[in-house]
């Protein structure tokens, strides 16, 4: 016995016993084993010792990771994974059954075989791909026939489709099987879900005919297509085509179409002869028989969004007769999933008309269409001379006229998909698919490619539902069809502003200008203000919606960027939130469904401290949109406002398993809409040991700012000092951190400790463009704080010295604004410090910090959003006797969890300045608050404390805390 397999044996005792080997292939040896606990068979999978390598044992982790990720009825699960020294090991079902391999040894399979079997291989495809994984390795050995169905295998080389740049791994090695990898892969080229499409084809034209697919030398016209079923002929031509955008859009609409071009059953005449007998006999008894499934209905609705394609009628070449129910199903594929479009099963359609009469316009149409509460219908012929085919289809309502005509013509055959694309870009132009969204109608006029205009009315679709992650998949999907679709592109930018997305807007949103041309005008205007958005033209891109809706005042998608935009720069710009919030009142007003819009007015309701206003947007938009990431940080901050513990503890748990994206998200939300200690629970969640380093930082980081927010330095520092060993990028260090919470207005620090921070300040990382600004301004800041003005001085000259000078290193493009916007801040700080108010306000206004806080660019604390300019700002208006405007500025802390800092302090302020003017009872709103914030602060901050609870106590006559 090896001394691999004792290791193992050890490692699975007690609960699963190992009995024999049953494979040796691959990376991997395979070995039955017993699950004595739930007593069944298992298998395990661990790396072969004569493979015992890096690579060996990274795929095979790899492997069990990505089975791990999802689950899916046609994948082989995964129910445990360990570590054998250098290699790995994990534990499997047991499949008994075959490969698809063995079985092709005793021959061919049928139409119905293959289309069950290739069906089966797609559900597990699409669930993989929708995981962003993309397999690379299907061939028949891979594929597992177990009774009735077949299982996908082998995920050692599967990859995240975001870490797919080209087919090589290592130095220029690709993966994959020889014989088995598409036309991209085997060239090295990048690969993607069309990729195992391909794949898959190939498999399955190999289990019709007996013949291997010769990836080097073989295209869809060349190909010997002899042996193949008629019916399947064209879906395999579509999954073998050379061109990745030209095959299936994605698994699901290459599973349907295989399935009912492999499944479909014809009544016999027997059957036939039968049926006639018993309606006969029926009908001579007296008793009147409706057509079979006619009455009733087998809905009792009809959607607008369903639609029915009929058998197109067929004249002249009498070879395309295959092509009038061959259109159901090709029609019916392209038109499916396209926005909210539905189209009834042509299995199901063909079934029924084979027991009724023949369809043969509108009147014998839509009742066929009202049977399957369908609300839409095309009709269509096919003409055919020589090689020539022109097809011509009309689309109905149920219960109105013909809403548009197409015709569509190809000179070969072989161009039949092109035909059909056509065909369901003139249909969709009619905006048809449940959504009156112009900017849908005017996608299906401006792309030539169906595969693209499908995605982008999928991104749409998504985009209103709040899944984010799968509007941007769906979005560069459709730009990856079509490069110049300019909609797409635009679709693209729009949400990459969302917070869980992590795309950038500013590179999606330039393709859409280059491309804009070939839009109407107000879909230009609306490019043309998105780009002043991300290029951080605030005032710009503000002027140019408010035109939009100005010219369009029931525009909904105008008003919600409109809101946006001022919901974005109002914090940096000291303007207050009820701009923005009269916007997405006017969005709710002509739409009282959009789900965004609730979210953002939840979110103003936090800032402004109204949490009834708050609870009731927040419930309205996951009754809307319940899934998520978002949806999932606002039912953490709904438990906390509902003051109920148990769902408080259930979010928490329900945080804990989740993705980090979801709990940073979730931190922030809690934190504006929720409480700041329950804020700093959810974003302990993420320095948990299993999250990754970088997680661990920022989670830290987070804990830190909380809790001074709360008043409590030293637990800060502590959060600090557990981060400290953990090996991550400057901006998330704890040094950087810790330096910019000590440069706080409102803290006093010793000088000892401020030489120290700025000691290590001095030492980040000169390589990194973050650090190349960062340095010298926390530097700057320290250096005023220890009132070092010539130490300050000369490093906001350095940061001048950067911003002159972009072009070199790391600083560029938005850095270089950033840099001089650092300069003047570490200039107004001096200024300030030294009593020079004025000369600091002045050199505050001189910074444009819009220019870098947009979307895509704001980066980590210290830099993200200058709250201690905006907390300075205040204090300098105070100091000038200007307190209405210094109330806007301090009221303008807040938006996000690292400007939490200043809240309590921004509150005592303006309770004063509120007193000063003769309003005692806001006054007291803010003293309140700014206590209970600092109710447990630290001895050092604790006078600060006791003036506001002193000073409420006298506007009140009652304590307001023990």
């Amino acid at each position: 016995m090896s001394e691999v397999l004792e290791r193992l044996r050890a490692a699975l005792a007690p609960q699963y016993e190992l009995e024999r080997e049953l494979a040796s292939g691959g990376m991997g040896t395979v070995y039955l084993a017993r699950d004595t606990v739930l007593d069944r068979s298992v298998a395990v999978k661990v790396l072969r010792s004569e493979d015992d390598s890096e690579t060996g044992a990274k795929r095979l982790l790899n492997e069990a990771r990505i089975l791990a990720r999802f689950s899916h009825p046609n994948v082989v699960s995964i129910h445990q994974a360990g570590r054998l020294g250098e290699s790995f090991y994990y534990v499997m079902d047991y499949v008994d059954g075959e490969t698809l391999e063995e079985r092709l040894k005793r021959g061919s399979l049928s139409p119905e075989e293959a289309a069950r079997v290739g069906s089966d291989v797609l559900a597990a495809l699409q669930a993989a791909h929708e995981h962003g994984i993309v397999h690379r390795d299907v061939k028949p050995s891979n594929v597992f026939l177990v009774k009735d169905r077949a299982l996908l295998g082998d995920f050692g080389i599967a990859k995240r489709t975001e870490t797919l740049a080209t087919g090589l791994t290592g130095s220029g090695h690709r993966v994959g099987t020889p014989g088995y990898m598409p036309p991209e892969q085997a060239a090295g080229d990048r690969v993607t879900p069309a990729t195992d499409l391909y794949a898959l084809g190939m498999v399955l034209y190999e289990a019709l005919t007996g013949r291997r697919w010769s990836v080097p030398m073989t295209t869809a016209a060349e190909a010997d297509w002899s042996g193949l079923p008629r019916g399947l002929l064209p879906v395999l031509k579509r999954a073998l085509a050379w061109a990745p955008e030209q095959r299936w859009p994605d698994a699901e609409s290459f599973r349907r179409a295989l399935a009912r071009a492999g499944g479909r059953r014809i009544l016999s005449p027997v059957t036939a002869i039968v049926a006639f007998v018993v309606a006969t006999l029926i009908v001579a008894a007296g008793v009147w028989i409706v057509p079979p499934l006619l009455a009733p209905p087998a809905t009792e609705s009809v959607s607008s969004t369903t639609i029915v394609v009929f058998p197109f009628s067929v004249r002249g070449a009498g070879e395309l007769a295959y092509l009038d129910e061959g259109m159901v199903d090709l029609l019916s594929t392209a038109l499916d999933g396209a926005g909210q479009l539905r189209t009834v099963d042509p299995h199901a359609l063909l079934s029924l008309l084979e027991r009724t009469e023949a369809v043969t316009g509108p009147e014998t149409a839509a009742p066929v269409a009202r049977h399957f509460g369908a609300g839409l219908y095309v009709l269509g012929s096919i003409v055919g001379a020589g090689d020539r085919i022109q097809v011509s289809a009309a689309l109905y309502d149920l219960e109105g006229p013909i809403l548009t005509r197409a015709q569509a013509k190809i000179e070969d055959e072989g161009q039949l998909f092109e035909l059909v694309d056509d065909l369901s870009r003139q249909l969709l132009a009619t905006g048809v698919g449940g959504s009156d969204n112009r900017l849908s109608r005017v996608a299906a006029l401006t792309t030539n490619s169906l595969p693209a205009l499908r995605e982008y009315l999928r991104g749409e679709n998504a985009y209103r539902a709040a899944r984010f992650d799968s509007a941007v998949a769906a979005y560069q999907r459709a730009v990856a069809a079509d490069t110049t679709f300019a909609l797409g592109y635009y679709g693209l930018a729009r949400t990459a502003i969302q917070p869980e997305v992590s795309v950038d807007p500013g590179e999606a949103i330039q393709r859409a200008l280059q491309y804009k041309d070939r839009l109407p005008d107000r879909e230009r205007a609306f490019i043309e203000a998105h780009d002043a958005f991300v290029r951080g033209a605030a005032s710009e891109a503000e002027q140019r919606f408010r035109t939009v809706v100005g010219e369009y005042p029931n525009d909904v998608d105008a008003w919600y960027s409109l809101g946006r935009v001022l919901l974005w720069y109002l914090p940096v710009l000291g303007r207050p939130t009820s701009e923005a919030r009269v916007v997405f009142e006017r969005v709710l007003a002509l739409d009282p469904e959009r789900n965004d819009a609730h979210y953002q007015l939840a979110w103003i309701a936090g800032i402004e401290r109204d949490y009834v206003e708050a609870r009731a947007h927040i419930e309205r938009r996951l009754a809307l949109a319940p899934e998520g990431r978002t949806a999932l940080a606002l039912r953490a901050a709904l438990g906390y406002a509902r003051e109920d513990s148990t769902e408080q503890e259930l979010n928490l748990a329900e945080l804990r398993q989740a993705e980090s994206i979801s709990v940073v998200i979730a931190v922030q939300v809690t934190t504006v809409v929720g409480e700041i200690g329950y804020a700093a629970e959810v974003a302990a969640l993420l320095t948990e040991p299993w999250r990754s380093q970088i997680q661990q930082a920022r989670g830290h980081s987070m804990v830190a700012h909380l809790n001074l927010a709360m008043g409590r330095w030293a637990a800060a520092k502590a959060q600090l000092d557990r981060a400290e060993p953990l090996e991550v990028s400057p901006e998330l260090s704890a040094p950087a951190t810790r330096a910019a919470l000590a440069a706080s207005l409102f803290l006093a620090v010793p000088g000892r400790e401020l030489e120290r921070l700025r000691s290590h300040v001095a030492g980040l990382d000169p390589t990194s463009r973050w650090a190349r600004v960062a340095r010298p301004y926390l530097a700057g800041l320290l250096s005023v704080r220890l009132e070092d003005q010539e130490a300050a001085e000369q490093y906001a000259r350095e940061l001048e010295a950067h911003a002159a000078t972009p072009e070199s290193g790391p600083v560029v493009g938005e850095w270089a604004a950033i840099a001089q916007d650092l300069a003047l801040s570490v200039r107004a700080h001096a200024a300030s410090a030294a009593g020079r108010h004025e000369q600091a306000l002045a050199m505050l206004d001189r910074a444009e910090p819009e220019r870098w806080w947009r979307p895509g660019v704001v980066g980590a604390e210290p830099l993200e959003s200058l709250a201690r300019d905006r907390y300075l700002r205040g204090e300098l208006l105070r100091e000038l006797g200007r307190d209405e405007e210094a109330l806007i500025w301090y009221g303008s802390l807040g938006w996000s969890y690292a400007e939490q800092i200043y809240l309590a302090p921004a509150h005592l302020r303006r309770a004063e300045i509120y007193e000063r003017l003769g309003d005692p009872e806001t006054a007291a709103s803010h003293y309140r608050r700014a206590i209970v914030l600092w109710e447990d602060c630290d001895p050092e901050l604790r006078p600060m404390w006791e003036q506001g609870y002193r000073a409420l106590e006298r506007l009140t006559r009652e304590p307001s805390s023990n």
